[in-house]
């Protein structure tokens, strides 16, 4: 049994998955094992289920669907799960360059067995698929089948092949790439070889127009940045004078630097190329034959598609609701085989990588969780559909990159995409919008479909009332209703349904399957999930709060806080992050120690997307500028009431000398203000005493008074007396200047 995992006992049994383990029970004889399994297949169709003894080095177990299931819920099998190590679930940021491409090319070299399963266990041990494997990646068999047999111990998870910390080799050493096969000559090529190399394929090669071959792109990279640049003033002609041949880089090393540029920026390429349209077409189109699999078990497809919604909306900021935002769009994922809804997605941004992301997100994820998040309480089990399916299919080109992305390390997910001018390919998740505008038709104010008048679409957007929020509630609630009590007449169910009294609910047909048509959702881990789908982002480390660059958005961690990343002094540290764009409350900041958790500080953007917070930032931000300038203006009331008072008081002023103002007590004038300020306060108390409770001191309060008045006409008096005298002075003196 590996000992890098931890395994955890699940009491209840609610169906198998591919991943999990099958443990003896000590207390029965009868258990049809005596070592722990690991499933690495299942199908009730064949009546089969494979799985891998985890302490003996032996070809994989084959048992009975059925009577492994009758195991399992009689508790003679005991069902668990693995609690992967810390190194497995860090962040790819955080793994070494050198560990995630051995990975990746032992992922890369497994995958034909992982995709021809029961072949290769059947024929027997796979002999063919050995043999190609061994010939194409120029391994030995034994370490083919080590590897095979280290992904399926560990939960058939890639980081499997990760490196244990404080084990093998160390990792500090430069690699680099030497000059390649059959060249005497040449250098080591640098990260500056690099960069230039992908500055000439952005300049040269990755343009609309004729394309041009990439050995004239290696000239023309020497050319530019491997050459002195001479200019002639008398022809006007500019040449090149190339370097030392050990100064450049060889035609190997720039083809292979611009062959994997190309791959990892192939879509961006095509797009700067002007092959959009040419590309979408040559792409490998669906089979048609799509309602095969419907009845397979649940997650064996899921179906995905947007639309615009019919419904009006106002912005979720505006107490008023005056402000109208428009129509949002909508994004349903369904499971073919229950029909049941899996997933939802409403945002105002047009189909691309993030709304992919988030589409895939919610489908995959717990959906209280991500009802919590928006603010919407759902019963635990009302909407139970969560874990990652084995096919996904889609038409949506501006998704593809995504999905392709997501999925490109995963041997257990396929995408497909819908033939242009086949949408009949993808009529259950077509059907799955008319189900949802149905639900709201002649029932929400701002309901507005397209096969109306403009004039009669003004009128309706008039009337629009609710916001995103509220419809993602509307939308739910239908979903949940739908999926737990809505017969479906497409559901074909089979005898052993009948006879177990399922009826054609898409819940039921939804957990009967999960219980007898299992091996096609995998138990994904939650650091997975978000390391492949949630976006990156970029968080500074400040003594008060992280902040989110790029917006005004305020969190707080307790890991940072205690790790002195937000201590004062110094430079800021930037950590990377990770966020949901449907809820900003809660972001993921990627450490050493893997992703934790970061709250938002204060409440104007909980419950609220990207898109909102993006919009209203700015409209926030314009309205700064103008309470600024405003505020601005209004201080020149305070600089000209400045400039107004000590002008009178200048006037008012008596001259002293600098001795005089120093040799001042100061401590007696201060007493004097103190003891003048007191009188007045006890006069103003006698004062009140007299007018509310009606003392008898009123008229000791009028006599105080009265003095208080006389006094202050006698100093009246003696400031008129100084400030004549002055004046005298200041005539004099004009007179004797003059």
């Amino acid at each position: 049994m590996p000992e890098a995992a931890v395994i955890i006992l699940e009491e209840q049994f609610n169906g198998l998955d591919i991943g999990t383990l099958l443990l003896p029970s000590l207390d029965n004889e009868n258990c049809p094992i005596e070592q722990p399994h690991i499933i690495i297949f299942a199908d009730d169709k064949t009546d089969r289920i494979f799985a891998v003894n985890l302490e003996r080095d032996i070809r994989p177990s084959i048992f009975s669907y059925a009577e492994l299931t009758y195991c399992l819920e009689e508790k003679v099998v005991l069902k668990g799960r693995y609690d992967l190590p810390h190194y497995m679930k860090i962040p790819d940021s955080y793994i070494p360059e050198v560990q995630r491409k051995k990975r990746d090319e032992k992922m890369d070299r497994i995958r034909p067995i992982l995709e021809n399963l029961e072949e290769y266990i059947r024929d027997p041990y796979g002999k063919n698929f050995v043999q190609s494997i061994v010939k194409r990646h120029k391994c030995s068999k034994a370490t083919l089948h080590r590897d095979l047999n280290r992904f399926w111990r560990l939960g058939c998870h890639p980081n499997a092949f990760l490196r244990k910390p404080g084990t093998g080799k160390v990792t500090n050493r430069t690699y680099t790439a030497k000059p390649g096969p059959n060249n005497e000559t040449g250098k080591v090529r640098t990260a500056l070889d690099i960069k230039n190399v992908h500055r000439a394929i952005r300049k040269f090669y990755a343009k609309s127009g004729p394309r041009m071959y990439l050995d004239t792109v290696y000239q023309k990279c020497l050319d530019h940045f491997y050459s002195d640049i001479v200019y002639d003033a008398e022809t006007r002609k500019t040449t090149y004078a190339r370097w030392d041949e050990s100064r450049l880089i060889t035609e190997w090393q720039f083809r292979d630097i611009a062959r994997s540029y190309r791959n990892e920026r192939k879509l961006e390429i095509i797009k700067a190329q002007g092959l959009e349209a040419e590309y979408a077409k040559n792409e490998k189109p669906s089979d048609g034959s799509l309602h095969d699999y419907y009845d397979k078990g649940p997650g064996y497809y899921y179906q995905m598609d947007e639309t615009p919604y019919d419904v009006e909306l106002v912005c979720q900021f505006d107490p008023t609701r005056k402000k109208r935002v428009g129509k949002a769009t909508v994004y349903v994922v369904r499971d073919m085989s229950s029909r049941a809804f899996v997933g939802l997605y409403i945002t105002f941004k047009n189909p691309s990588a993030d709304t992919a992301r988030a589409l895939i997100f919610n489908t995959f994820r717990d959906k209280q969780t991500f009802c919590s998040e928006l603010g919407i309480k759902i019963g635990k089990n009302d909407w139970p559909m969560k874990e990652k399916c084995r096919n996904i299919f889609c038409d949506n080109g501006e998704m593809k990159a995504e999905l392709s992305r997501c999925f490109s390390k995963d041997s257990d997910i396929t995408v497909y995409y819908n033939k242009e001018g086949h949408s009949q390919d993808k009529g259950l998740v077509e059907r799955a919008f008319r189900l949802l505008h149905d639900a709201v038709k002649g029932q929400v104010a701002g309901y507005s479909p397209n096969n109306v008048p403009d004039h009669i679409k003004k009128l309706l957007r008039h009337r629009a009332l609710l916001n995103i929020t509220e419809l993602y509630q509307i939308l739910i609630m239908y979903i949940i209703i739908y999926n737990n009590y809505s017969p479906n007449d497409g559901i074909e169910r089979s005898k052993e349904m009948l006879m177990e009294g399922v009826d054609s609910i898409p819940r039921q047909v939804w957990d009967w399957g999960k219980r007898n048509r299992a091996g096609y959702l995998k138990r994904i881990e939650e650091f997975e999930l978000y390391e492949k789908l949630l976006e990156v982002g970029q968080v500074t480390c400040l003594p008060t709060h992280l902040s989110l660059n790029g917006h005004q958005l305020r969190y707080k961690c307790e890991w940072t806080k205690n790790n002195n990343y937000q201590k004062k002094g110094g430079e800021s540290p930037k950590l990377q992050c990770r966020y949901m764009r449907h809820s900003m409350d809660t972001i993921l900041i990627a450490t050493p120690d893997g992703f934790k958790v970061a709250t938002m500080i204060g409440t104007l953007f909980q419950h609220v997307s990207k898109e909102d917070v993006d919009r209203e930032e700015k409209i926030i931000n314009s309205r700064n500028i103008e309470l600024r300038k405003k505020y601005k203006e209004k201080l020149g009331e305070n600089r000209a009431l400045i400039e107004d008072l000590q002008r009178d008081a200048k006037a008012q002023q008596e001259k002293i000398n600098v001795n005089q103002a120093n040799t001042q007590n100061i401590r007696m004038n201060r007493g004097e203000e103190i003891e003048h300020e007191t009188k007045n306060d006890r006069l103003r108390h006698e004062e009140y005493l007299a007018k509310v409770h009606g003392l008898s001191r009123v008229t000791h309060v009028e006599e105080n008074l009265q003095q208080h008045e006389g006094a202050s006409s006698t100093l009246s008096e003696r400031a008129n007396r100084v400030r004549e005298k002055r004046e005298q002075r200041i005539i004099k003196g004009k007179i004797n200047e003059s």
